[in-house]
């Protein structure tokens, strides 16, 4: 069988056309639980505890990075959004990569929080989805697999970036290392250990959607 690569530069540059500086790149890391832990959230509703955000004021300019990572053992709702309203303009791009699951999270943030409501309306208004040219195989290369997963697309795209070696490569081990920390409250060098993990593999996501997008760029 024939391995093939297939690039439409005109659908990519009108993916590109449909992103704004500034531009802030969102992940978030959610666990769920059968008997709600907190008011408001329903069985196995995905409650966010974590963020990366990293953001470029323009094109090609510097990038700057923060992040969010809720201390064990409390409702972590409240303060994500907190710290997220202080990092996000009201009316700026923001790009995710398969949207869907960022915005069921900022719906889930305004109905427990009306008061931000159209904060949390605004900023879903203005997502974009960086799925979207690999979704529709406007890019399609044979390393992919067969998947638009970004686990897939990094390595093939940007060859100096990789899950590997991290101690917390995908969602399902982020859910399970954030309950082992809130079980580790009382063990500060555990703790910290986990907590550093986490950072590292939500930080990489959000980095990962910075160097995909300059290679969609590079490619046009």
């Amino acid at each position: 069988m024939k391995k093939q690569d297939a690039i439409d530069k005109k659908a990519i540059r009108g993916f590109l056309r449909t992103l704004s500086y500034p531009l802030y790149f969102l992940d978030f890391e959610t666990f769920m639980s059968a008997i709600p832990l907190y008011d408001g959230v329903r069985p196995y509703q995905k409650v966010p505890f974590q963020y990366s955000l990293h953001y470029q004021n323009r094109k090609g300019d510097k990038l700057y990075h923060t992040e969010f990572l809720a201390e064990p053992g409390i409702d972590p709702r409240k303060p994500l959004l907190d710290k997220l309203l202080a990092d996000i303009p009201d009316d700026v791009c923001i790009l995710t990569y398969n949207m869907t699951f960022e915005k069921k999270v900022l719906e889930g943030l305004a109905a427990q929080y009306p008061k931000h409501k159209k904060t949390i309306e605004k900023w879903i208004d203005n997502i974009r989805d960086l799925i979207v040219p690999f979704r529709q195989r406007d890019i399609y290369f044979w390393k992919f697999k067969g998947s638009y997963s970004i686990k897939h697309v990094l390595p093939v795209l940007v060859p100096q970036l990789s899950y590997d070696g991290l101690e917390i490569a995908d969602g399902g081990a982020a859910m399970e290392a954030y309950h082992q920390m809130c079980a580790a409250k009382d063990n500060p060098e555990e703790l910290s250990q986990i907590r550093d993990h986490l950072l590292a593999y939500c930080k990489l996501d959000t980095l990962a959607m910075v160097r995909i997008l300059d290679a969609l760029s590079e490619l046009i």
